[in-house]
C-alpha cells in the first residue's frame, strides 16, 4: 500500500470529518422545514466527531511496521474504514431525504437560503466521506489479499523476496518483521 497515499486519504478523512461535524450540529440546531434534519444532524455530528478522533488516532499507529500493537494490525484499519462507509452513506442518504423539505417553496422568514445551504452540504460531505472511507477500504483490501494467505482456514507462512517498493514502511497489518538482512522478508500471517 502506498504510505503517502494511505496518510493523504487519512488526513483528508480528518478534514472532512471536521468539516461534518460543523455542518452536523449546525443542521442539528437549526430549526427548519424538515421533521427529521434535527436528529439527523445531530447523529451526523456525533458520528463525525468520534470519526475524526479515532481516525486521527489510526493515522498515528499506521506507519510502524515492526509493532505488534493491535492498531497497527490492516484488519482494524478495514474494518474502520468499511463501517465508515455505511455510516457515512446511510447519513448522506437520510440528510438527502430532509434536503427536499429545506429547499422547497413555501413561507420563509428569509432564512430558507441557510437552512437549504447546511443540509444540502452537511449531505454533500457526508457522500463524500463515504467514497474517501470505501477508497480507504479498498487500498487495505488490496494490502490484505496481497500479504496474506488463508486456505481452508489455516494460517500459512508467506516467504518472499522484497521489492524496492517494499524498503519503505507501511502499515504492518501482517505482523511482518524483516529477517536477516533487508533483501529477505519473512511474513508471519
Amino acid at each position: 500500500m502506498p504510505l503517502k497515499l494511505l496518510t493523504t486519504l487519512y488526513g483528508l478523512v480528518i478534514l472532512f470529518a471536521l468539516g461534518e461535524t460543523a455542518l452536523g450540529w449546525w443542521a442539528g440546531f437549526t430549526n427548519g422545514w424538515s421533521h427529521h434534519l434535527r436528529l439527523f444532524g445531530r447523529f451526523a455530528g456525533v458520528i463525525s466527531l468520534c470519526a475524526w478522533i479515532w481516525v486521527g488516532i489510526l493515522l498515528s499507529y499506521h506507519n510502524r511496521p515492526g509493532s505488534t500493537h493491535p492498531l497497527t494490525q490492516t484488519f482494524v484499519h478495514l474494518h474502520t474504514f468499511t463501517m465508515l462507509t455505511g455510516l457515512y452513506l446511510a447519513l448522506g442518504i437520510a440528510i438527502a431525504s430532509q434536503v427536499p423539505a429545506e429547499c422547497g417553496e413555501g413561507y420563509s422568514d428569509g432564512l430558507s437560503g441557510m437552512w437549504c445551504g447546511v443540509s444540502a452540504s452537511a449531505c454533500a460531505v457526508a457522500f463524500l466521506l463515504g467514497v474517501l472511507c470505501q477508497s480507504d477500504s479498498v487500498l487495505f483490501a488490496d494490502g490484505i489479499k496481497a500479504n496474506t494467505s488463508l486456505v481452508a482456514g489455516i494460517t500459512l507462512i508467506t516467504i518472499r523476496l522484497a521489492s524496492p517498493s517494499m524498503k519503505e514502511n507501511v502499515c504492518s497489518g501482517d505482523r511482518g518483521r524483516p529477517v536477516g538482512n533487508h533483501n529477505d522478508l519473512i511474513t508471519i500471517t
